[in-house]
């Protein structure tokens, strides 16, 4: 069983599909839409739910994910069905023998951040069959980002790079717990 946190319908169910996706849970798996503001596994730690959610939406309703917590930038979109549109990754590799620093980190981040999340954009387009890429913004309708754990510089570009999206675009920002989307 898993609880989802309060968001909208179409991206809690695009959530819920990312979640089947990456865990191999078979798409029956009982979900339930609760009003707490985390994701967990176990129903006593959420103080209400609200039956069963069905795990389809028409349209399909995009949700556009930023993962930045270390030296690999991720930039994914996904659909409410679960099928990945786009993922694009960019790593910062350092010298032999020398480690990666969190503001050398954040300035690998903050260089291809823009330019990637146009890469990603392009391909979902081309996989959509679709005419332009604004159309591929009108379709998502949220993005979910890399709240940390992590290191903060790094952190903080993922974050300023979903801000931004969600403000210029108008869309719903979702902050994820890095431990618990990994599970």
């Amino acid at each position: 069983m898993l609880l989802l946190s309060q968001y909208s319908r179409p991206i809690a169910c695009c959530l819920l599909s990312l979640t089947c996706a990456v865990n191999q849970l078979p798409r029956s798996s009982t979900f339930y839409y609760v009003t707490s503001p985390f994701l967990c596994d176990r129903p006593d730690s959420a103080p209400f739910f609200y039956g069963c959610m069905e795990m389809t939406s028409s349209p399909p309703i995009y949700t556009l994910g930023i993962e930045s917590s270390a030296n690999k930038l991720g930039i994914a979109l996904l659909t409410s069905t679960g099928a990945i549109l786009s993922n694009r990754r960019k790593t910062y590799i350092t010298p032999p023998g020398t480690g990666f620093l969190p503001k050398e980190t954040a300035q690998h981040h903050a260089q291809h951040c823009v330019q990637l999340t146009i890469d990603v954009l392009r391909e979902a387009r081309k996989n959509e069959q679709l005419e332009n890429v604004q159309q591929v913004v009108e379709r998502i309708g949220g993005i979910a980002f890399t709240k940390g754990p992590g290191m903060g510089g790094p952190l903080q570009i993922g974050a300023i790079l979903a801000r931004t999206l969600c403000i210029m675009w108008k869309k719903q920002i979702i902050p994820v717990n890095h431990c618990v989307g990994r599970k």
